[in-house]
């Protein structure tokens, strides 16, 4: 049922259109014709088929909003809440509401929050387009600053009719030793980029790229006020910005130049609202060429910091800048690039085109050199020699890893004879042969980072010489960054179709992992990560829209510090399933394996999982959109997920005798384990016993988390639940197969396989006769010493149940706060090697302590135990 303050949203979208149109001074046509165009034909329409079509109505009319294509956006919106109003008010839905599924609140407040947002920049819009055709000797000081917008942002055509707007850094230079000159600078990158590393003078100021390209923002005004309410002094020098004050105002962001000036650029867009929007009129605005990278290289006196680097981006783009002016044969013109070809038929690869004979000795040699002794006191040789080989393949294989620029003035051949098939294959193969070798040296680098991070952090001889560190660091730094540009150039190879290729070269297309593994800097670019030294594993996760569930759920699984171990030491790829018998190919398992090496880095403040949460939308709707999910539910279906793409075939241990439940349980997973099966997954036994004959029927079910309902009373404890759940319970009309009818009979569970990692689902949102409603009962939970030994049985005196010990150990709270209608996920997790609680909190991580756990006692959803004593030191199970 819609609530009435929703349906007051809807009414006053309507009057607000309406009274659009009434104040619009002129050309009013476009929004009468944008209103017709939105009116939707209902006309003989079935609402049971217009229902399935609202959630894609909903997610192109958000799509077109973010394209800023708001014309298309207020037609799908207005179409979409006005099929939800034909669709209540519909005689069919009101005789049998509950057949038909109509979108939640939360979908229709942000449409009708995108349609107030759409239309009110409509409305400016066309005012502003009106009164600029009509009215050309407007007193400038009678605009209202506040209600201009910019244009929509123009797409990325180069600004060539002013290339005389820029300032060299020589005469930047010049201008900030010249005492009688009046100048600002504005720098415009990121606050965390300009608090690190700034031009040392008293008339520069900083208003970040964010609150620039915010449409909302794009006035003078908005500007002094967020600066009024910072930094003072900055606010009172751009107060002084007007030609009266200041004879020039240089703009820089981090590497904007003439040969990269687009009209999007944010320094760009600051320099058009100072020309064409700011009352005060400003004269002579440049902007750095090169931006605040030239003069790192050329005037790094001139700043507070110059060990620092552009950002990840920013580098990209200076490559996509000189690889997009290379030049192809005329045969790969006739690749359809805008199809993507099919998983079989591709390889998609970071690797040079060839691969030498030396690169066994060479990565052999990398091996010796990344292996760092803690006991060597000179720590930075090892790191300053690989540096050197490093840059010595690179130069040697320099020709090999760039793109060959063909001879334009020689016609290619069209076709493809069998000596360049030949050549193409093995050259394929040497391609498969060098990506084992190039995964293994990431892998190796990753090693070394984490060994360095433990020598500065426990080493009290690293502690106490602060020139040895800085000197390690910077090196370190430097092998990082010719890896990354290695892969990075190495990322541009295209993709080479293999379907035009002889048979033996799809033939050994099944050998190949058909997953693409980004270089692990372009992964780091996806998740905006916040860069701060700290300890691994003490990292947010960024909300990416209602994500709090999904944030919940990974922080717990990432404190299960077996299965993190797996992930992060790439013992998971030896068992990814990427065939197409598998839905998901691996995909899930790699992405969640790339988060879990950024959480545990120890170099982020927070990430965003974006790929993961993309990747997973990708086989489940609901988790793609922006709407709040049931914790449980997504960890269900991501557990099943993750044993999919691990899993293997192995024979299970069977000494003695085979009973029904380890016939069973082989038959459940149908022979093949994982490391997901091993850890979470357990199995009880179900007795069903007839009240007349007393014959019983069992079966046997495996779980993957304990899901227990909660009494009707105030309070109770964790083992009350658990007893309520195996006590026996008497049901009615059960067809017993002895009887051959209907009696009555008694119903009982009993636990036979207790995982060694226990998830216990308290089932807080409860179904009444009416509807659900979530339960806050008071539970009180054992944070240690959790056993749960009684209530296993021991089927034929047999090993099968007695593999762990089954006193547990919580480690992880998934907790949730609110009612039904919404709420807020958190994670209260146990470092295990910090042996600290830690609350998470989408991108916030605090310190707690062991008491604090608790007190969650209304609001514990899941509870996450162990029963290794150390999880730190848990054994690792048989493979």
């Amino acid at each position: 049922m819609v609530q009435p303050v929703l349906l007051a949203i809807i009414k006053t979208i309507k009057i607000r259109n309406l009274t659009v149109l009434v104040k619009m001074p002129s050309d009013p046509l476009k929004l009468v014709e944008l209103k017709k165009r939105a009116v939707l034909n209902v006309r003989d329409k079935k609402i049971s088929d217009l229902v399935p079509r609202m959630d894609k109505m909903l997610t192109t009319g958000l799509s077109y909003k973010e394209k800023k294509d708001y014309d298309k956006a207020y037609i799908m919106l207005t179409r979409y809440v006005g099929a939800y109003e034909f669709i209540r008010n519909h005689k069919d839905y009101k005789s049998a509401p509950e057949k038909y599924k109509l979108p939640s609140l939360h979908s229709i407040n942000d449409a009708v929050t995108s349609l107030e947002y759409i239309t009110d920049h409509l409305t400016n819009e066309y005012t502003l387009n009106s009164s600029s055709n009509n009215e050309k000797s407007i007193n400038g000081n009678s605009i209202d600053n506040e209600i201009l917008n910019l244009p929509e942002t123009p797409t990325d055509e180069p600004i060539n009719d002013k290339p005389d707007g820029f300032i060299c850094c020589n005469d930047f230079y010049k201008m900030t030793k010249d005492p009688g000159l009046k100048y600002l600078i504005i720098d415009v990158r990121p606050s965390d980029d300009y608090d690190k590393s700034k031009i040392i003078s008293s008339k520069v100021i900083n208003i970040a790229e964010n609150y620039i390209k915010d449409e909302k923002n794009r006035t003078s005004g908005k500007f002094e006020r967020i600066l009024g309410a910072g930094n003072r002094d900055h606010y009172h020098l751009f107060l002084k910005r007007s030609k009266k004050w200041v004879n020039k105002i240089v703009l820089l962001d981090w590497s904007t130049s003439k040969d990269n000036i687009t009209q999007d650029k944010t320094v760009s867009i600051m320099k058009t609202i100072l020309e064409k929007w700011d009352q005060e009129k400003p004269e002579n605005i440049f902007i750095l060429d090169g931006g605040y990278s030239a003069l790192l290289l050329t005037f790094p006196m001139i700043l507070t910091n110059a060990n620092v680097s552009a950002p990840n981006n920013e580098i990209n783009n200076s490559y996509d800048e000189i690889l997009d002016g290379v030049s192809y044969p005329d045969w790969m013109k006739d690749i359809d690039k805008s199809k993507i070809p099919p998983n079989n038929n591709i390889i998609k690869t970071d690797l040079p085109y060839s691969y030498d004979n030396h690169s066994d000795d060479e990565l052999n040699n990398y091996k010796n050199i990344l292996k760092l002794d803690n006991d060597n006191n000179d720590n930075t040789i090892g790191v300053h020699k690989l540096s050197q080989e490093i840059s010595t393949i690179v130069i040697k294989n320099q020709d090999k890893i760039m793109p060959i620029i063909p001879d334009r003035s020689v016609k290619p051949v069209t076709t493809f004879d069998r000596e360049h098939a030949i050549n193409l294959t093995k050259t394929m193969e040497e391609l498969i042969e060098f990506s084992k070798k190039h995964l293994k040296l990431e892998r190796q680098i990753y090693d070394l980072e984490l060994k360095l991070h433990r020598c500065l952090t426990t080493d009290k001889r690293f502690l106490q010489d602060d020139d040895d560190i800085d000197l390690l660091r910077p090196q370190i730094f430097a092998v990082k960054a010719t890896i990354d540009s290695i892969t990075e150039t190495l990322r541009k190879i295209p993709i080479i179709d293999r379907s035009t290729k002889p048979p033996p070269i799809l033939n050994q297309q099944n050998e190949i992992n058909n997953i693409r593994r980004s270089p692990w800097k372009d992964r780091t670019i996806n998740m905006d990560p916040v860069y701060r030294n700290g300890n691994p594993g003490i990292t947010g996760l960024k909300n990416l829209g209602n994500s709090c569930y999904m944030n919940s759920i990974i922080q717990c699984l990432s404190n299960t510090t077996y299965l993190t171990k797996y992930l992060n030491n790439g013992g998971y790829q030896d068992d990814l399933n990427t065939g197409n018998d598998n839905e998901t190919q691996g995909r899930i398992a790699e992405e969640f394996a790339q988060v879990i090496r950024a959480l545990w880095r120890g170099q982020y403040r927070s990430i965003a999982p974006r790929d993961l949460k993309d990747t997973i939308g990708q086989f489940r709707q609901q988790f793609h959109s922006h709407e709040q999910q049931d914790s449980h539910e997504f960890l269900t279906f991501f557990l099943e997920w993750m044993h999919n793409d691990l899993k293997k075939d192995e024979k299970i241990k069977m000494d003695g005798t085979i009973t029904p439940a380890k016939k069973a349980w082989d038959k459940e997973l149908k022979g093949q384990y994982s490391i997901i099966s091993k850890l979470f997954i357990g199995q009880f036994r179900s007795t069903i016993q007839c009240q007349m004959c007393h014959k019983k029927s069992i079966t046997y079910e495996t779980f993957s988390s304990l899901s227990i309902s909660l009494p009707d009373t105030n309070r109770c404890t964790l083992d009350d639940c658990i007893e309520r759940f195996l006590r026996a319970q008497e049901i009615q009309g059960w067809t017993c197969p002895n009887c051959k009818t209907n009696r009555d009979a008694t119903k009982k569970f009993d636990f036979v396989k207790l995982p060694p990692i226990l998830i216990v689902h308290l089932n807080r949102f409860a179904g009444t006769t009416m509807k659900l409603e979530k339960k806050n009962t008071h539970v009180t939970f054992p944070v240690d010493n959790f056993n749960l030994d009684n209530h296993l049985v021991n089927e034929d005196d047999n090993d099968f149940n007695r593999a762990h010990s089954y006193s547990y150990n919580l480690y992880g709270l998934s907790n949730h706060y609110g009612s039904m209608d919404g709420g807020h996920y958190t994670a209260y997790c146990k470092n295990s090697q910090l042996d600290k609680w830690y609350k998470f909190d989408d991108q916030t991580v605090t310190e707690i302590q062991k008491n604090e756990v608790k007190t969650q006692n209304t609001s514990a959803y899941l509870l996450f135990y162990t029963s290794y004593p150390s999880q730190h030191t848990a054994p690792y199970i048989d493979r």
